[in-house]
């Protein structure tokens, strides 16, 4: 049997930690939504108004805020689908492993100017077809 590097048993241990991070986040992001919707508003309205508007704010500021020293796309996309599949609004048909990289690159390179319009395109993205 190959006995792991310390480096390698860091690494797992980052990434777990960083995991374990994403969940908690994710999961208080969501029982916010269910529960207590004035934790998520200013002046009496809500501030984002349905769990898919939540989502895309929430690929964004991951991805663009980077509250991790590495892994701040990783995180972001998984904490993204992690959310949606909570929520029971994930479309694996609409979003594929390969949309999902092309979405999460696009929000890393976009200008920051541009966040509302990067977000409107995620909530199309992943907006329940009619």
């Amino acid at each position: 049997m190959k006995k792991k590097k310390l480096s390698d048993q860091i690494i797992y241990k980052a990434k777990s930690d960083e995991l374990e991070l994403i969940n908690i986040f994710a999961e208080t992001w969501l029982s916010l939504d269910r529960y207590d919707k004035n934790l998520l508003s200013a002046g009496g309205k809500e501030l984002y108004g349905s769990v898919e508007e939540k989502a895309a704010h929430l690929l964004y500021f991951m991805v663009k805020n980077h509250p991790f020293i590495d892994g701040n796309k990783r995180s972001g996309a998984y904490a993204f689908v992690w959310f949606l599949r909570q929520a029971n609004v994930l479309d694996t048909t609409r979003l594929t492993p390969p949309a999902l990289t092309a979405l999460t690159i696009l929000v890393a390179e976009s200008n920051p100017k541009d966040k509302e319009r990067i977000v409107g395109l995620v909530m199309a993205l992943i907006a329940k077809r009619k």
